[in-house]
């Protein structure tokens, strides 16, 4: 196995001229991959693991000082959930801006993955996912903190309740 860095772009131009014989990619690219015949080996949503693909971080202090701007941030990201569940062509929209692309094949493919597929809309984050990150961080030698780790779960749990419900 021979890793290479770079952006998912670099990355998939390095399998293209056959520098690596395979790369992690992620919508809309994958549609670009299939379209000049690379085959999709696995994703990761299909696997059944437990993941976070993306999440909203602050610092313990932000919680323990100022819980309702975390608050509404949270609330914030529950409204961006339901307007593009509910205005699929503005959310299309917005990643054609973002990706700088106009197929529609692979505008639905990032749609189809990101707002449909592996977003949680209960917004709950999978407890062994953040175990196994924040094992997987000791491992790699990031010092943790006990006593602030579990008090700053403990916080985020109650500001996302308070947020949402």
């Amino acid at each position: 196995m021979h890793p290479i860095g770079g952006s998912q772009g670099e990355r998939y131009l390095a399998m293209a001229a056959g520098i690596v014989h395979g790369v992690i990619i992620t919508p809309p690219l994958d549609v670009r991959a299939k379209n000049e015949g690379f085959n999709v080996l696995y994703r990761l949503i299909d696997l059944n693991l437990p993941f976070i693909y993306s999440s909203l971080e602050t610092s313990h202090r932000m919680l323990r000082d100022r819980p309702e701007i975390v608050q509404r941030m949270v609330a914030a990201l529950a409204e961006i959930v339901h307007f593009v569940e509910k205005n699929p062509d503005k959310a299309k929209a917005s990643i054609a801006k973002a990706m700088r692309t106009k197929d529609e094949e692979a505008l639905q493919s990032a749609y189809n993955t990101y707002a449909r597929e592996i977003l949680d809309r209960t917004m709950v984050v999978p407890g062994k996912a953040v175990a196994e990150a924040v094992d997987l961080a000791r491992e790699s030698g990031t010092p943790l903190e006990e006593s602030r780790k579990r008090s700053t779960t403990t916080a985020s749990c109650s500001i996302w309740k308070r947020a949402v419900f």
